[in-house]
């Protein structure tokens, strides 16, 4: 055996081994790939070998398609080796499962008590595949730290909700002792679980609380982000003119500030998600800080565009690439797994990004400028790829071809907008495809003619 095929072996029989020890659930139907199959996807420089950065890349995907339920691409509904996100597999590599059709029985929209606790004994039956187990022991009511409901406030009130300079608390009171049990069974489904919420001294009734994340959720113990439904009962209800919130807890960013650092940055230059800090406290117990970033959706296209029209994408973590513009062909299949549209009856969608990707990778760079012009804001895709690279984002576009967003607002033109910032203002080592022209420097080149992976770098 060779050198090469020796540090695939390796790598391979490494999560092999975390699989025994239990920190990663096993699966029956999960195929790992062969030495060949892994050199021919991670060796991006086509060297016949994989050096540091592609060994780090191989490893961090293997790590994430282990948790979220095996290697997605192969045989439609089934687990295989390929690209993440594969037939069968869905945008992120799982299918969200639909619980509050299963157990709506009421058929308002969302599980009730009674329903909910069916839904859990339905959940605690069913082999889920990619759920974490849960190492961790919570801590007793007496070691936590018990605050009082403030009354009393040294900011306005009546400020918006993303000031960074305000620091808010937010109250959520469950009426369940065991709503954090509750909440990790229902991890990666639609259900909801709802509790008061009470900030600046005003209670907002039963908004809806669930825990979101990949990574951030399973590496974090016990501070999991949290997504927040207002409007969960009440469809009219708002906090400060918003209806849902992302509180996420900065996995992997030890100073906490950098998404909401590097969201402050990037608003001077291109359409980005406000942020600031909040904290935390749930049924009295102090949970610490959270970076309260806005909601990709029509709140953010009202803020930034002044309408609430238009279509919006999210591009999933990717490893592969492939979400990254990349020009698949006219089937709307090959962009259905890759892309997650978020925006209904939008009958016209996918032709549309379809046709972005074929202007962009296959019109003759002469007349590039004039026939792209028109469907896409390269002023200001120039700018969000050079905030990437100064700012040295690790899961991006340059790095990973995915992890932002996607808006084409009621003129049919598109504009790229950053999203899951934790990993910036890092010294990790570029993503596939990508390499330092002086391995001792931390800036990454972006300048490569060659790399048809990152077609917004390399025909702009």
């Amino acid at each position: 055996m060779n050198a090469k095929n020796l540090k695939v072996l390796s790598t391979i029989l490494f999560v092999i081994l975390i699989i025994a020890l239990g920190f990663i659930p096993s699966y029956t139907n999960a195929q790992l790939p062969n030495d060949e199959e892994m050199l021919k996807r991670y060796d991006t420089n086509g060297d016949g070998k994989l050096d540091a950065n592609e060994l780090r890349n191989m490893r961090q995907e293997m790590g994430n398609n282990m948790f979220r339920g095996g290697f997605d691409g192969g045989r439609p509904g089934g687990r295989g080796f390929g690209p993440m996100g594969g037939p069968g597999g869905g945008p992120m590599g799982f299918q969200q499962e639909d619980l509050v059709k299963k157990f709506d029985s009421d058929g308002d929209g969302k599980l009730n008590d009674s329903e909910r606790k069916s839904a859990r004994e339905y959940i605690k039956n069913q082999d889920r595949g990619p759920r974490p187990p849960i190492r961790f022991q919570r801590q007793t009511s007496q070691e936590k730290k018990f605050v009082e409901i403030e009354k009393t406030f040294s900011y306005d009130t009546k400020a918006d909700l993303y000031d960074e300079k305000i620091l808010r608390t937010l109250y959520f009171q469950f009426p369940n002792d065991d709503w954090f049990d509750e909440l990790a069974d229902f991890y990666r489904t639609n259900v909801e679980v709802p509790a008061d919420l009470i900030v600046d001294d005003v209670t907002y009734r039963s908004v809806g609380v669930r825990f979101r994340g990949n990574t951030s959720y399973m590496m974090a113990g016990e501070k999991k982000p949290m997504n927040i439904s207002i409007d969960y009962e009440d469809k009219n209800q708002r906090l400060y003119g918003y209806k849902t919130l992302n509180l996420l807890n900065c996995n992997t960013d030890p100073s906490l500030v950098r998404e909401v650092l590097y969201s402050r940055i990037c608003r001077n230059y291109i359409p980005a998600m406000k942020a600031n800090f909040v904290k935390v406290v749930v049924n009295g117990e102090n949970w610490g800080i959270y970076a309260n970033v806005q909601q990709f959706n029509k709140d953010f296209v009202r803020d930034w565009f002044g309408t609430k029209d238009g279509v919006l994408w999210k591009v999933p973590a990717n490893f592969s690439g492939i979400g990254a513009l990349v020009w698949r062909g006219p089937d709307k299949a090959n962009y259905k797994n890759i892309y997650e549209l978020k925006t209904t009856n939008a009958p016209n969608a996918w032709t549309d990004l379809i046709k972005l990707c074929d202007v962009l990778n296959n019109t003759p760079k002469d007349q590039l400028e004039s026939a792209l012009k028109p469907i896409f804001d390269i002023d200001s895709a120039l700018w969000f790829i050079a905030l990437e690279n100064v700012f040295s984002d690790s899961d991006g576009y340059i790095s990973r071809g995915s992890d932002y967003c996607i808006y084409e607002d009621n003129k049919g033109r598109f504009h790229l907008i950053p999203y899951d910032n934790n990993e910036t203002f890092t010294n990790e080592g570029p993503g596939p495809g990508f390499r330092r022209e002086n391995p001792n420097s931390t800036q990454r080149s972006i300048i490569d003619d060659k790399n048809e992976m990152r077609p917004v770098i390399t025909r702009l």
